[in-house]
């Protein structure tokens, strides 16, 4: 059985930059919220648009209607039949 080995000398890992992330993550966040409230603000109605909304007209009146009620029918005959025969057992 063999077995490999691995030479470490000749590469090493790349070098993280460990504080540059942060502050452009965060420069991403806040330039999103910033961009989302200015969006938000520029498409709100202004004041007299407010009061432009269409109005639904009144329904006519109608009588209520009465209540629904459930009929129960209970059958106390119990018919005993032959049961169906689904499959033979003969082949056809």
């Amino acid at each position: 059985m063999t077995t490999d080995s691995f030479d470490s000398s000749g590469s090493r890992p790349a070098k993280r930059r460990g504080r540059a992330a942060p502050p452009i993550l965060l420069a991403g966040v806040a330039g999103a919220c910033v961009m989302g409230v200015g969006v938000g603000l520029w498409a709100r109605p202004t004041t007299s648009e407010r009061g432009m909304r269409a109005v639904a007209p009144e329904p006519a009146f109608k009588a209520p209607a009465p209540p629904h009620r459930l009929q129960i029918v209970v059958d106390d005959h119990l018919t005993i039949r032959t049961p169906i025969e689904v499959m033979s057992g003969a082949p056809p």
